[in-house]
């Protein structure tokens, strides 16, 4: 009986050791859940947030609890709510990752841009119970794009021709400006070589100094002789 009941003892400080060693990697994953740099969401089937991470609910100026029963929805941009709707019924029908952008509003009304992915959670049925979603701020990604967009309409508009060659000459882009001067389209200059625009009439040390200075990052001034499409 005696050592029946160091056994039992034995069993009951081995079970000890393994709910704490749960209970400690509960806590940890649980605070790698809360304070992960992303956004976690879980709505159910009808749309409802049911649990969120703390990232999340300052992204959406909220407390958590203050989130959980609101309709997701209700914390999407008006002009992307179409976008949340299309993505949310392709991972309904089709089971595997959607993903979009779309801009979330705080309560001081600024919208912010978010990539969104999520999956259905499935029950025994194979039938979608829930989404879990994963959400990235890329506002200074978008910020950078709009940027960008505004240079290319600005440069694309100039009143001087542009042209950009890759390091070995081939042209990958070349502005309205450039195609009226040149008398080449978008169509038929792109892929080529720039020494399609050289006339013979340039020496050949300015185009060697011109390459030497651009391909280490340098500014380069001066006069090219170029002739246009038909030998103009």
């Amino acid at each position: 009986l005696e050592t029946h009941q160091i056994e039992l003892e034995m069993q009951n400080d081995e079970l000890q050791l393994a709910q704490n060693a749960l209970l400690e990697l509960h806590e940890k994953y649980t605070d790698l859940y809360n304070n992960a740099p992303i956004g976690y969401l879980t709505t159910n089937i009808k749309g409802q947030i049911t649990q969120t991470n703390i990232t999340l609910a300052k992204m959406l100026g909220s407390a958590r609890e203050a989130l959980i029963n609101q309709p997701f929805s209700s914390y999407i941009d008006p002009e992307d709510q179409d976008v949340f709707y299309l993505c949310r019924k392709r991972s309904v029908q089709i089971l595997e990752k959607q993903s979009c952008e779309l801009r979330l509003i705080q309560p001081t009304d600024i919208p912010f841009w978010v990539r969104l992915d999520f999956v259905c959670a499935l029950n025994a049925d194979q039938k979608c119970i829930e989404h879990r979603m994963v959400l990235s701020d890329i506002s200074d990604r978008k910020l950078r794009e709009n940027e960008i967009k505004k240079l290319s309409l600005a440069v694309d508009s100039s009143s001087s021709g542009v042209i950009l060659t890759n390091l070995d000459g081939v042209i990958e882009y070349v502005n309205h400006s450039f195609s009226h001067m040149s008398g080449y389209s978008r169509e038929e200059i792109l892929g080529e070589k720039s020494s399609i625009l050289s006339s013979g009439e340039t020496p050949d040390e300015v185009y060697q100094e011109l390459w030497d200075n651009v391909s280490h990052g340098k500014e380069w001034k001066g006069d090219l002789h170029n002739r246009k499409k038909g030998g103009g």
